[in-house]
């Protein structure tokens, strides 16, 4: 009995083992039918239902469980220093610019195959591929983004994608300064920072550094105007070139109205009345020898205008007493 009931312990496990083997070779077979240009999760074939009510979620199934999983890694620089952005933030794309103009499906602009893993490598969109109208203005942004700090040889892989990513962008005048300041911090406040340096450590030279970090972008002191147009604000300055005089803002016809003043952007509230003055004089922060002199010596003089005013009464009023 024993040798027949091992014979059937053997056979089991062999039934078990062409089931296991069959069972997996179905899962191939149906992996690769979504691999395929063509199959069920192609990118190109889902986008081109875009006529059926389910289009968008069957068009974005595919890519939003890794794309828009928070635990998605951020995204990683290639071997020409380009940086990938892999995380897609689900709210910012539907408020972005590009979504709102009909771009709602990762296919809108992803054409190809993307079921194999990791992905084929493939040239991406750029921006005058769909905006070929304003060839001009892109021209002069990218001559001055050019000029500017960010595009030297070691960053090689730096492109407007790395500030505006494609997949959140919104007009300038919808931004609030945190989310402006949100593209110099990634890099600048992030792991790929070499110097591992808050921005409050970086600019502690100023008094009042994290009140100007909160309420001001950080273009408004590292870049300078040229120009009447908006091209200049991609010419970021080195630090060494970049505004650290109080007097360049704090003025009447400074660099700060002209920054407001313009694009359709509006003046903060919490910038009050000292924000433009004609001339400026910031207590405990601009130091002016004379200034402070003069100040001192007109508080002295009203101390003793008023300390001889009250001196010559009080005589008055006992000589009074006396002669009553």
């Amino acid at each position: 009995m024993k040798p027949m009931r091992l014979k059937r312990t053997k056979s089991g496990w062999i039934a078990a083992g062409a089931a296991v083997v069959l069972l997996s070779l179905a899962l191939f077979v149906a992996r690769a039918g979504i691999d395929r240009p063509g199959g069920a999760r192609s990118t190109s074939a889902v986008s081109a239902e875009a006529g059926s009510a389910d289009s968008l979620a069957g068009a974005m199934e595919s890519c939003v469980p890794c794309h828009m999983n928070p635990g998605m890694r951020m995204g990683y620089r290639d071997e020409g220093g380009k940086v990938h952005q892999l995380f897609i933030d689900p709210e910012g794309f539907r408020r972005s610019i590009h979504y709102r103009n009909g771009k709602k499906t990762c296919g809108d602009c992803h054409e190809g195959d993307y079921g194999t893993f990791p992905h084929a490598s493939r040239k991406l969109p750029a921006c005058l591929d769909c905006h070929r109208e304003i060839r001009e203005e892109y021209l002069a942004i990218d001559r001055m983004a050019r000029a500017g700090v960010h595009f030297r040889e070691d960053m090689a892989g730096f492109d407007c994608a790395t500030c505006h990513s494609p997949h959140g962008m919104v007009p300038s005048r919808e931004m609030s300064v945190a989310r402006k300041n949100r593209a110099c911090i990634e890099c600048h406040e992030g792991p790929s920072d070499p110097s591992g340096l808050s921005l409050a450590r970086r600019h502690d030279w100023h008094p009042q550094a994290a009140l100007h970090l909160d309420r001001i972008a950080c273009i408004s002191c590292h870049t300078k105007p040229e120009g009447e147009d908006f091209s200049f604000r991609h010419r970021i300055l080195p630090k060494e070139q970049a505004t650290s005089d109080c007097y360049a803002c704090h003025t009447l016809d400074s660099k700060m109205a002209y920054y407001i003043g313009s694009f359709g952007e509006k003046q903060p509230r919490t910038l009050g009345r000292l924000a433009f003055v004609r001339d400026h004089y910031i207590s405990g922060s601009t130091r002016f020898p004379l200034l402070d002199v003069g100040g001192l010596s007109l508080m002295a003089l009203v101390f003793l205008g008023i300390a001889g005013h009250g001196l010559l009464r009080l005589r008055g009023a006992k000589r009074r007493g006396r002669e009553g």
